[in-house]
C-alpha cells in the first residue's frame, strides 16, 4: 500500500489563447475535452465567468478533481490535477491542455498529498516546510515570461515631460483653479473637461492595439459587485482591454488621477473623499462586434467615460433623463472626458457605432 493519498499536479500555461481563456463555453469544452481525452471518469462539472474577464471551472472525476483558472488579460491560466489513484495521465493531460488552450509554454509540479510516512506533528505553520514536491521539468520546462515592450515608452513614465505633453493644460495644475473656467456642467451634476491631450489618445489606442489583449464578451452576465458584498453588476456586452496587462501603466494612472482628476471631484462634490478606484479599462465599438451597449446605471460612486478619437460613424453617449448624448464623432475633442454619479439617477447607454471603431476609457471612483 502507498504512503501517499494522493498526486496533486499544479499545472502552469503562458501564453494561451486570450479570447479562448475567456469564453466560459469553450473552456468548458476544452476541459471536458482533455479529462475524456485521458480517460477521466467526469461525475459532475460547473464552469463560472468573472468580471471583466476570468473564468474558474472544476471538474470532479472519480479519481478526484480537474480544475482550471484563467487570467486572459495575461493569456495565463493554472490548472490543478488532482488524483488519488492513477498517476499516468499527468503526461497525456499536459499534451492535451497544451494542443487545446494553444499556450506556447507549459509546465508542471507535484506536491505529495497525505503523506502517511510524515511525522504526525505536522502543522500549519511547518506544513510549507515538511510538504514534498518535485518540478516536472524534464519535457515542460518552467516559463520565463518575456517583458513587455512598450510600443510607445513615453506613456509608461509620469513626470514633468509627460504632464506636459500629455496632460491638458486646464487641469495639469489643478491648484491654479484653471479647470473651473474649462468644466462645463451639460446636465444636471454631469460635468465635461478636457485630461488628457489628443496625441496622448492617439498613442494609447496603437499602444492597446500593439498589445493586442481585447476581451469580447458577447452575452450580458450577472456577477457579484468585487467591493460590495450582495450587490450584483450587470456586465454588458463589451471589448476591452485592462490596463494591468500593460505593465507599467496602471502606476502612471494612479499619478494621472491623484494629481489630475481627484481635485476636480473633490472640488465638484465637497462632501466625497476619494479612496479607491478600480483598473481602467479601454473599450471599443465596432460594426459586427461589439457596437453598442444597452440602458444601464454604474454601481460605482462616480464614474468617468474618456472620449479617446473621432474616427468613426453614430455612438455617442445618452443620458435619456435629460435626452444628452455626448461623445458623438467630432462633437468633443479626444481627451474630453465627462465624471457623473454612480445609480440610477444616471443610467446611461452607448449608442451603435455604424462605421469605425470607437475607443472609450472607462473608469470607476470609490
Amino acid at each position: 500500500m502507498s504512503d501517499v493519498l494522493g498526486h496533486h499536479f499544479l499545472i502552469e500555461m503562458y501564453e494561451c489563447d486570450a479570447q479562448l481563456l475567456n469564453d466560459v463555453a469553450e473552456i468548458q469544452a476544452q476541459m471536458l475535452n482533455v479529462a475524456n481525452s485521458c480517460k477521466m471518469t467526469i461525475i459532475q462539472h460547473y464552469f463560472h465567468p468573472f468580471t471583466p474577464h476570468g473564468i474558474s471551472g472544476f471538474i470532479v472525476i472519480a479519481e478526484s478533481h480537474l480544475a482550471i483558472h484563467t487570467w486572459p488579460e495575461y493569456g495565463y491560466a493554472a490548472v490543478d490535477l488532482f488524483t488519488c489513484g492513477r498517476t499516468d495521465m499527468l503526461e497525456g493531460c499536459l499534451h492535451k491542455l497544451r494542443e487545446n488552450f494553444r499556450c506556447q509554454r507549459i509546465s508542471a509540479v507535484k506536491v505529495l498529498r497525505g503523506n502517511k510516512a510524515a511525522p504526525e506533528r505536522i502543522t500549519p505553520l511547518t506544513l510549507e516546510a515538511e510538504m514534498q514536491y518535485e518540478q516536472i521539468d524534464d519535457e515542460f520546462p518552467p516559463p520565463a515570461a518575456p517583458p513587455y515592450q512598450p510600443l510607445h515608452p513615453a506613456l509608461f513614465r509620469y513626470d514633468d515631460n509627460f504632464v506636459k505633453r500629455f496632460i491638458a493644460s486646464e487641469v495639469a495644475f489643478p491648484h491654479t483653479g484653471r479647470w473651473r473656467e474649462a468644466t462645463r456642467e451639460i446636465a444636471e451634476q454631469v460635468y465635461l473637461f478636457q485630461l488628457f491631450q489628443p496625441e496622448f489618445c492617439r498613442l494609447l489606442i496603437e499602444e492597446c492595439e500593439h498589445r493586442d489583449a481585447w476581451i469580447t464578451v458577447l452575452q450580458q452576465r450577472a456577477e457579484a459587485h468585487p467591493l460590495t458584498d450582495h450587490i450584483v453588476d450587470i456586465v454588458e456586452p463589451e471589448t476591452t482591454v485592462s490596463w494591468d496587462c500593460l505593465p507599467g501603466l496602471p502606476e502612471v494612472y494612479d499619478a494621472i488621477i491623484k494629481n489630475h482628476v481627484q481635485p476636480v471631484m473633490e472640488s465638484l462634490w465637497q462632501s466625497f473623499t476619494l479612496q479607491k478606484w478600480d483598473m481602467p479599462a479601454v473599450r471599443k465599438f465596432e460594426p459586427e462586434v461589439v457596437n453598442d451597449m444597452a440602458l444601464h446605471y454604474d454601481n460605482e460612486i462616480i464614474g468617468m467615460i474618456g472620449y479617446l478619437n473621432q474616427e468613426f460613424t453614430g455612438g455617442g453617449t445618452r443620458f435619456p433623463r435629460w435626452n444628452l448624448v455626448i461623445g458623438r464623432s467630432g462633437d468633443v475633442p479626444p481627451g474630453s472626458v465627462i465624471v457623473y454619479p454612480g445609480g440610477i439617477s444616471h443610467e446611461h447607454e452607448v449608442l451603435p457605432v455604424t462605421e469605425g471603431k470607437r475607443y472609450m476609457l472607462a473608469n470607476s471612483f470609490y
